[in-house]
This record gives C-alpha cells, sequence and structure tokens, in this order.
C-alpha cells in the first residue's frame, strides 16, 4: 500500500479567517462519520483497473486493518490503498481534532468552476480544498514522492 508518515504540522504565519472557519465548519458537518464503535464491514466488491474487472470481497475494520480476497495483486493493492483512505476520512472524530486545529483562510473571491479554496494553514502538506455548496469538491496536497 502506498502509504506516508506526515512528518509533523508546521508554523504558520497565515491568519485564522472566521469566515472561512465557519464554511469549514459547515462542510465538516455535512460529511458522512462512521459513529464511535462502528466495528466494520464486510462487502462484495469489483475493482476495474484499465477495464479489466477483477471481483472479490473486502473486509474494512479501520484504516489499517483491511482485508481483500481477490486473485489479482494490483486490485488488491488498489482496493487496500482506496479502502484505507476512506476508512480514515470516515472514522469518527471532531472538527477540533481534524481540519479545525489548522489555520483556515480563503485563497481565492470563490469564480472556480470547483468552488472557493480554503487553505488549511499550518498542516505541513501545503493542503487546500475547494468548496461548494457546503461540500468539498477538490482536495490538494503536496506529499512526499514515493520511490
Amino acid at each position: 500500500m502506498a502509504t506516508y508518515t506526515k512528518e509533523k504540522d508546521v508554523e504558520t504565519t497565515l491568519e485564522d479567517d472566521a469566515e472561512a472557519r465557519k464554511a469549514m465548519q459547515e462542510v465538516f458537518s455535512n460529511t458522512a462519520r462512521w459513529p464511535a464503535g462502528f466495528g466494520g464491514f464486510t462487502a462484495d466488491v469489483t475493482a476495474n483497473i484499465n477495464g479489466v474487472e477483477q471481483k472479490g470481497t473486502v473486509t474494512v475494520k479501520g484504516p489499517k486493518e483491511i482485508e481483500t480476497d481477490i486473485g489479482d495483486e494490483n486490485a488488491k493493492g488498489f482496493l487496500t490503498e482506496n479502502l484505507a483512505s476512506i476508512a480514515m476520512h470516515r472514522g469518527p472524530r471532531s472538527f477540533e481534532d481534524s481540519d479545525g486545529k489548522y489555520k483556515l483562510n480563503f485563497g481565492d473571491d470563490g469564480t472556480h468552476p470547483l468552488g472557493r479554496k480554503l487553505i488549511m494553514g499550518g498542516d505541513g502538506m501545503s493542503s487546500y480544498y475547494r468548496i461548494k455548496d457546503g461540500r468539498i469538491q477538490q482536495i490538494n496536497r503536496q506529499t512526499p514522492r514515493f520511490s
């Protein structure tokens, strides 16, 4: 699985913007999350990689507890990586423990077709979201290169 470890959050001179914080709180509250104590799930899956479909099953208990039963190794890696991301982002957490711990600020006037740029100051990955109609439309991050 292609994972990386974020070294740490970084210092920022960006000032927190109350309007941006309110917009991000709305987006956060509109995002579905699993309840505390959620035991995971098992599902039938179909992975389509370059037009080739592979069928199997997955069991997801958390971001680091994913079992895949599928013959193709590429499909297995694809499923594991994507389900780990979903499990991490859908797990129970508060706004203050996630996006709310950063300095939030708008980076443009909102005329971009994918929505207004909301900068996550100090997250260590130069992250920003495009938000529109109370939803995240796009996530941008700078992550370390993989070898």
